[in-house]
């Protein structure tokens, strides 16, 4: 199930069609690249891994808001 999305042209509405992202990591990215717009964010930081040290945890991304 999803939310229905329109665009507004005027005083029309049109349904947008919706789609599927072919993995976690492309959804990642879209979210990531459009940060600004969708969530008024910006990345402060990167995801990267620690290696054998850590065990290989990775550090998480720090947004701003």
């Amino acid at each position: 199930m999803y939310m229905p999305l329109f665009r507004r042209s005027d005083d029309r509405a049109t349904l947008v069609r919706h789609g599927a992202f072919q993995s976690e990591r492309e959804l990642q990215r879209f979210v990531e690249n459009n940060l600004d717009v969708m969530f008024n964010c910006r990345f402060v930081a990167a995801e990267s891994s620690t290696g054998a040290l850590h065990s290989g945890h990775r550090r998480v991304r720090v947004a701003s808001c």
